[in-house]
């Protein structure tokens, strides 16, 4: 099971994200930068004809999180595209592998510049859930 809470912030939008794997939370946290850039986009059916390969090596669990969303958020600019569907192949607390899949939009609702390391930290709760909250720069 995995949530997403979106919390109140001055400039910026968080979000608190729980998920029962390392793999849930990467999920959560791509749906989750989705809905804000395009609300209800990512909900099927949609053909995915754009792939992308990410590989991306970083210290810990939190920075390959963030750096994830960062790569994404790249390739949504580069490609004025909403990448919905991730496939990991490797996943591990400093590295992850995998494509993500996507389709061309023409207009988005929320355009994010970044995403940041404010607040970021993965780290297991009470539930024994991976927790984080993730902030975006809009």
């Amino acid at each position: 099971m995995k949530t997403i809470d979106y919390l109140a912030h001055t400039a910026d939008v968080r979000m608190r994200l729980r998920a029962d794997s390392a793999l849930e939370l990467f999920e959560a946290a791509l749906e989750g930068m989705n809905q804000l850039i395009k609300t209800h986009a990512c909900q099927p059916p949609h053909s995915l004809p754009l792939k992308k390969q990410i590989t991306l090596k970083s210290e810990n669990l939190t920075t390959l999180l963030i750096e994830f969303l960062g790569e994404v958020l790249t390739q949504s600019h580069l490609n004025k595209a909403l990448f919905c569907k991730l496939e990991i192949e490797h996943l591990s607390e400093k590295k992850i592998s995998a494509s993500i899949h996507g389709y061309p939009v023409e207009e988005i609702d929320e355009d994010i510049k970044a995403v940041t390391y404010h607040e970021a930290n993965v780290h297991r709760n009470t539930a024994n859930q991976y927790e984080t909250i993730v902030v975006f720069d809009i």
